[in-house]
């Protein structure tokens, strides 16, 4: 989710490859310095990799951390949560099931308001005569690009659809260059400029268009947008065994809003047919991905039996839900979990 700093002593780092779901500190205000950091980077050399640490941040670690409405907020932004076990774990009680009003140490709402107000400078770049599109967001940009006023106005439902539609307007015909960033989660896309397929460079990320632009051209540029199961590094111990669920930049999550308790019992399968809706009344409008898992019973065990050696394991088919990480905790306070196990 673009989350760093993973004990709450220091807010700190601990050992490589230490990525614990259930205590991560994961502040806030730690995802928006990541952001500001991989913007300083893109200044220095425009590369794909450094607008993917930006856009996976700002669309998941980021604001996750403020609720929907604009009124309340996380400190820290965990990938799976138990409520009791935030109740009654000293370790994990810094962990919060329900965004607050505020802090004694409220440094992420104000750093939330001045990230989400300057987001138009984290989308562009510009060098001589080149323009960068960093970041797909619907608007419009007047620039000066080497002495030439420039329009670019931008449709697009992103990052929910990976559509995009540019209208550029230059003030003269004049050569520069768009350099479109091809996010590193997309495997394929399709450009047209007036309905013909555009020539251009691939470098760093970015396809490059030269040529004289006129006033009226439009771009037509489509993502390949598809489910990903994603997998960590062995060396992530508390993953193995495990995948999460990403649709372009966005990280995918259950809840037990709408998957009930004991999240922790549910396996999905190696390879899955999911179902993808957009529902515009739940939670503001979203995509949202549905699929078949099964779910561990607990039928044939009983509160008094810890271990056994002849319990068989016993499943139920699941129908599951998942929604966008960062809309996690806007219904109710409840179990959360991004990273999910797999069946064998």
């Amino acid at each position: 989710t673009g989350s760093i700093g993973f004990s709450k002593y220091g807010e700190a780092f601990t050992f490589d490859y230490d990525l614990p779901n259930d205590t991560i500190y994961g502040e806030t205000c730690a995802a928006i310095g990541l952001v500001f950091f991989a913007k300083r980077m893109l200044q220095i050399e425009p590369k794909s990799e450094y607008a993917d640490v930006m856009e996976r941040a700002l669309y998941n670690g980021v604001i996750s951390g403020m609720t929907l409405d604009g009124t309340r907020f996380f400190y820290v932004n965990p990938l799976e949560v138990v409520p009791e076990a935030c109740e009654k774990d000293e370790a994990k009680s810094r962990v919060k099931v329900e965004r607050q009003k505020w802090f004694g140490c409220a440094c992420c709402p104000p750093n939330l308001a001045r990230l989400m107000s300057s987001l138009p400078d984290y989308a562009y770049g510009k060098r001589g005569t080149e323009l960068f599109v960093h970041l797909y967001l619907g608007g419009e940009l007047v620039t000066d690009l080497a002495g030439m006023s420039v329009k670019l106005n931008v449709k697009t439902q992103y990052p929910w659809d990976g559509s995009v539609k540019m209208m550029i307007n230059p003030a003269e015909e004049k050569e520069w260059t768009l350099a479109l960033r091809v996010p590193g989660w997309c495997r394929n896309f399709e450009l047209k400029c007036n309905g013909q397929e555009v020539p251009g460079q691939m470098v760093d990320g970015y396809y490059y268009i030269t040529r004289t632009w006129k006033s009226g051209d439009e771009l037509e540029y489509v993502m390949g947008m598809p489910v990903e199961m994603v997998k960590s590094n062995p060396r992530v111990r508390e993953n193995l065994g495990k995948t999460a669920l990403m649709r372009g930049p966005i990280v995918y999550c259950l809840e037990e809003a709408d998957n009930g308790a004991d999240l922790h019992r549910i396996r999905i399968g190696k390879k899955a047919d999911y179902t993808i809706e957009y529902q515009p009344q739940m939670l503001d409008g979203i995509v949202t991905i549905q699929g078949k898992a099964k779910k561990l019973a607990q039928e044939n065990w009983d509160c008094d039996t810890l271990y056994s050696f002849e319990k068989e394991e016993k499943y139920e088919e699941k129908e599951l839900l998942w929604i966008p990480y960062y809309a996690w905790a806007n219904r109710s306070a409840g179990e959360l979990m991004v990273w999910i196990p797999k069946e064998d």
